[in-house]
């Protein structure tokens, strides 16, 4: 977005050097902090980050060396150096080195708490920054995620000058008013009185979860956009665990074939879900397996994005769509949808507008029904949201609109709203209605798709009866294996066995659609009470 001529000279490096990768922002409104983002959560960064600022130069072609050298030997999570000041002909100008000797390793790790800088340049670890995250702001942005580093690591010092930091009449640091000056002292203020809160706590609590295991951090600030985090951990993933390069390879192959009907349905034919859809889900069998979905069981090569302090969002491993994530709860408790609704609307809020975020019953295909976990997959793949408008309007109560439907045998109803208390409200007394209509041991057999488009909420829940069809269980060729979950429901019908995907039609997929389904009087008795 340059007006200087940046942009044009910057193409012309990246033609003649391969290894320069010039990033534009598809957003307007970053500013320093907001640019580094977009390059540590770029897939084309690498283990090490490192300052140069526009008007700066490194003091010598040896900076970066010394730099990595210092962050290899002395594992640190990031180093600073110091700079000369110098003018526009490169040379040195008063006070000359700014080395910031008061800040030292001896002093511990709440120095940087007692000083208002830290000198440049500033190089970090990307596996740690990504985790930070830097606050969209154009002053201080360094300094508040030198703050947030050292509340759990060290950082390394390089005294001697390894930078060149220009001043001239027009430079962003020269000359400020006395305004000016004030309300950046103010910020950085602001940020040590919030670390100085944030370190209280983590003294409070108890010791902190396996850093390692994080690929990034999102706290919901607008600093840092969970799609840009999501997508950067899907890049990263594939290259550094081999599973899912493998499993993302494979789904190129996988078949896929649209069946003619009504509503569109299709098929998929994808082996590598067969330990999903034949996962066993009864008591006995979850009792004697340890969770898969526990951070201690997680394979030792899975990261995931640290969600609003209550989530991991991981990549799934088996995915039935590029870009398919798994969303887990940090704490082992048993997957039910009343008690976390919102945080189901805050994170297709947050996903939007490229995700759907969805939600299986513990006996309407979660695999894992003993630990609460959501999915994300693309919008685009799941047809049945292209259908709504198919669905007949009901009633509106409470500022939730109502419709229903019976898709292809299924039995489904969607609320609608702008506001979203109003929205967990209305879903949590259909869930309370539903137990009472079909009582089952636990809650109401659902599959939930959450959706958020044009200012609006919306719930898109499918009633069920049945976890599995009776074919499910059948012997030799009449055996028909399919386990609907939520992507199934809506319109893609995963098929591991490949003689299924061959023989199965619309009317078959239909008949299964009904037989796990609520039938159309529980629905009427459904509608009447709520």
């Amino acid at each position: 977005h340059s007006t200087d001529g940046t942009t044009d000279i910057l193409k012309k490096f990246a033609a003649k050097y391969p290894h320069v990768h010039h990033i534009i922002p598809r957003r307007r409104d970053l500013g320093i902090g907001g640019c580094w983002n977009e390059a540590i959560y770029s897939p084309h960064c690498g283990r090490y980050v490192v300052q140069l600022d526009s008007d700066d130069l490194y003091s010598s072609p040896q900076t970066l060396q010394k730099i990595v050298n210092i962050l290899r030997q002395g594992k640190y999570a990031m180093v600073v150096g110091s700079y000369t000041l110098v003018n526009e002909r490169l040379k040195p100008i008063p006070p000359g080195l700014i080395d910031h000797r008061e800040w030292t390793q001896t002093n511990g790790h709440n120095n940087l708490l007692r000083v208002n800088g830290m000198g440049a340049p500033r190089a970090f670890d990307s596996s740690v920054i990504r985790r930070v995250g830097f606050p969209n702001v154009s002053y201080g942005e360094d300094y508040a995620v030198a703050l947030r580093i050292t509340r759990e690591y060290k950082i390394g010092r390089i005294y001697e000058s390894l930078y060149l930091c220009r001043r001239w009449k027009n430079n962003t640091d020269a000359r400020l008013s006395v305004e000016k000056q004030n309300a950046n002292n103010l910020y950085k203020d602001k940020l040590r009185s919030a670390e100085i809160e944030a370190r209280k706590l983590v003294n409070k609590e108890e010791p902190s979860r396996d850093s390692r295991r994080i690929f990034a951090e999102f706290d919901g600030g607008k600093d840092l956009s969970l799609l840009l985090l999501c997508q950067s951990l899907y890049d990263s993933q594939k290259k550094s665990w081999p599973r899912l390069a493998d499993a993302c390879r494979d789904l190129a192959s996988v078949r896929t074939r649209k069946l003619p009907g009504v509503y569109k349905v299709y098929l998929q034919y994808n082996p590598a879900r067969a330990v999903s859809s034949g996962a066993a889900v009864d008591a006995e069998s979850i009792k004697n397996r340890a969770c898969f979905l526990c951070e201690n069981n997680l394979p030792a090569r899975q990261l995931g994005v640290l969600y609003r302090n209550q989530y991991l969002i991981l990549c799934n491993p088996a995915p039935i769509f590029k870009k398919h994530f798994t969303v887990v709860a940090l704490r082992h408790e048993a997957q039910e949808i009343a008690p976390s609704i919102s945080r189901l609307l805050q994170l297709s809020f947050d996903l939007s507008p490229d995700y759907n975020v969805f939600y299986n019953g513990p006996c309407c295909g979660a695999s894992a029904p003993d630990h609460l976990h959501f999915q994300a997959v693309p919008k685009k793949d799941l047809p049945f949201l292209r259908e709504l408008k198919k669905l007949t309007p009901v009633r509106e109560k409470s500022s939730v609109k109502y419709s229903r439907g019976n898709a292809s045998g299924r039995s489904v109803i969607v609320l609608e709203s702008k506001n979203a208390k109003a929205l967990e409200e209305q879903f949590v007394n259909l869930l309370k209605t539903a137990h009472k209509i079909h009582k089952t041991k636990d809650e109401a057999q659902v599959n939930v798709l959450c959706d958020y488009a044009g200012n609006r909420l919306r719930l898109i829940v499918f009633l069920r009866r049945k976890h599995r069809p009776d074919a499910y269980f059948a012997a030799g060729e009449n055996r028909i294996f399919v386990s609907p979950g939520a992507v199934d429901m809506a319109g893609v019908i995963i098929t591991p066995l490949l003689e299924n995907y061959s023989h199965l039609d619309y009317h078959a997929i239909c008949d299964i659609y009904r037989e796990v389904s609520w039938p159309e009087g529980m629905m009427d008795t459904l509608l009447k009470e709520l």
